[in-house]
């Protein structure tokens, strides 16, 4: 509920960030979901929510409804929105309710580079390097088709290329990652 879509005087549609709380005479739960966009819905004893697909077990959400940001190829963690702005991840192997459909929320990599020292990144592979990445988890989003460069999403949203070495650890199997160069 951080954004709505309101229609004006005139008949035009915008949307109005919710982030604060805008005074609202009716009930949310009755307006329907923007075409396209998905939401969790969370009642009663609430979920789980995690830092990373069965990753580091943070705090739970009891009531709300939460937009999915992207989720994993088989569907099994959903990454939402809540509402103070932080993103999670929840675990869906037990079907939650979910308005929308999930065919239109991206998938994100399970597969996960773990830098424990620096490693340079490239805007494409082999290019010149732009900057130096060290002790992160980083999803591993595309891969050349001989597995030497691995294309993977930094923390502020940016897709650069690293080279992949015995020096570098993955946790899941590149063979899931399509491939996005040579």
């Amino acid at each position: 509920n951080r954004w709505l879509k309101v229609r004006l005087e005139d008949g035009s549609e915008v949307w109005v960030g919710n982030s604060n709380g805008l005074p609202i005479e009716g009930n949310l739960d009755s307006v329907p979901v923007e075409a396209g966009m998905a939401v969790v819905v969370v009642t009663g004893m609430g979920i789980w929510t995690y830092a990373e697909p069965a990753g580091t077990l943070l705090d739970p959400v009891r009531n709300g409804r939460l937009p999915i940001l992207a989720r994993t190829a088989d569907n099994r963690w959903l990454k939402v929105r809540l509402e103070d702005g932080s993103e999670v991840w929840v675990g869906n192997s037990n079907g939650l309710p979910i308005e929308g459909s999930l065919d239109s929320v991206p998938i994100q990599s399970d597969v996960i580079l773990v830098v424990e020292i620096g490693v340079w990144t490239y805007a494409n592979p082999g290019t010149t390097p732009l900057a130096v990445v060290s002790r992160t988890r980083l999803p591993i989003i595309g891969r050349t088709a001989d597995n030497r460069w691995l294309k993977v999403r930094l923390e502020d949203g940016s897709e650069v290329w690293v080279g992949n070495s015995s020096m570098l650890t993955i946790e899941g199997s590149l063979d899931s990652v399509p491939v996005a160069a040579g």
